[in-house]
């Protein structure tokens, strides 16, 4: 039988006492509601006024879930104190408050988890970066493979600007097959990469990550990408057309590898005298992966400046030939160059990153090759791999592979 017709039997004592004192009916929870819906909408939302055309003796008390958008709007009415209407039944605010709350819950606690897929997302560039170094341990600039991200209220990750188009996906293609050439570490040919030092920052003291008792200079996080023989060029900062700035001299430069010394430049003779030009150290054998690059000055003396000024703190405001200023040379560029008889890494974080086993045989290519792909799969997805995930690698594994054999 309907809960609310059952109500109506409950008495017009009992039901009069509820709406007066709000202390509520001995008995289930779900029929003292029903009561209070009973009393105070039936007069007008029954079969035949269907006020509003609402009919809520229709509806089952029982089930508040399954008229979930008919109760909503009960509640709502409810809420703002539009029902009952000022001449209709009076009703307690503290009923008033536990038949929404009663509402409420009952629409919660079954309600049906919605969980729409997102819309199409691209990652920006830093996000690219980031998924780029957990998934292969791979320390990528975003900015030399990608364009520059839109902005959207100063803010570069927002949804509504991460639009994508068939030159941006080309983009993205491109960036992939290049990085992941980088990170297996088969691209031997020599290239070239350049790094800048800020111009409005000092470098009359030490630098953060340096060797102790060394100043100036800059740190570099470089991706080496195979094994060979690589070349450095160190330029100094420049002005008056292209002199090299300072007036200290007697300056020694080194260049450091994951903190090893691998070079030291005698500033006067091998850059200060080239006209920005710079100066190129002899090959050096690097091991392929990532490293860290140091170009500093060593620091011969800890006396304080003996200038009868004191020199700008802003780089970029020091040209090194003011009267009365003394001014030590700085690190304008760094040019790496490489790799020269470069060989295919052997092994590197991302390698081992990426290939969990090495086949023994032809025979054994596809179970390993399966386990690389699944282990890919789980990482980029964050969900364990499924055979269709793994066999649409697979079919990329087997169609490279036939291209290896012609």
């Amino acid at each position: 039988m309907n809960t609310l017709v059952t109500t109506r039997l409950l008495g017009a004592a009992g039901l009069a006492s509820l709406m007066v004192s709000g202390c509520g009916l001995v008995g289930d929870e779900v029929e003292q509601h029903a009561a209070v819906i009973d009393g105070t909408c039936l007069d007008c939302h029954n079969p035949i006024e269907q006020a509003g055309n609402l009919n809520l003796e229709s509806i089952d008390f029982d089930a508040v879930a399954a008229n979930a958008e008919t109760w909503e709007m009960v509640i709502a009415k409810l809420r703002a104190g539009l029902m009952p209407p000022p001449d209709g039944p009076g009703l307690q605010r503290e009923v008033r408050t536990e038949l929404v709350a009663f509402l409420e819950n009952e629409i919660d606690r079954n309600a049906v988890p919605h969980l729409p897929a997102p819309g199409l997302h691209r990652l920006n560039r830093a996000e690219y970066s980031n998924a780029i170094r957990d998934l292969r341990a791979l320390n990528i600039d975003a900015t030399s493979f990608l364009p520059a991200d839109d902005s959207s209220f100063g803010f570069d990750n927002m949804a509504g600007t991460l639009t994508t188009s068939p030159a941006l996906m080309e983009a993205y293609l491109s960036a992939a097959g290049r990085i992941a050439r980088l990170a297996i570490g088969t691209e031997t040919a020599p290239t070239l990469a350049v790094f800048d030092v800020p111009h409005d920052t000092s470098q009359n003291t030490h630098i953060e990550g340096l060797p102790f008792g060394t100043r100036g200079g800059m740190l570099i996080e470089h991706e080496f990408p195979a094994d060979g023989e690589y070349v450095f060029t160190v330029k100094g900062m420049t002005g008056y057309f292209t002199r090299v700035l300072g007036n200290v001299s007697g300056e020694q430069l080194e260049v450091t590898i994951d903190g090893a010394r691998v070079y030291l430049y005698d500033w006067d003779s091998e850059i200060g005298n080239t006209e920005g030009n710079g100066g190129r150290t002899p090959p050096i054998h690097i091991e392929a992966g990532f490293h860290t690059v140091g170009v500093t000055f060593i620091a011969t003396s800890d006396l304080p400046d003996t200038g009868l000024n004191t020199s700008f703190v802003r780089t970029m405001n020091s040209p090194g030939a003011i009267s009365g200023y003394t001014f030590y040379p700085h690190v304008g560029q760094v040019f790496i160059e490489g790799p020269f008889n470069g060989r295919p890494a052997a092994s590197t974080q991302s390698r081992e990153k990426v290939f969990e086993c090495y086949p023994a045989s032809s025979a054994m290519e596809p179970e390993c090759a399966r386990r690389i792909a699944a282990t890919l799969v789980a990482n980029a997805f964050r969900r364990p791999a499924t055979d269709a995930d793994v066999d649409a690698m697979m079919n990329i594994f087997v169609s490279g592979r036939e291209q290896a054999k012609r």
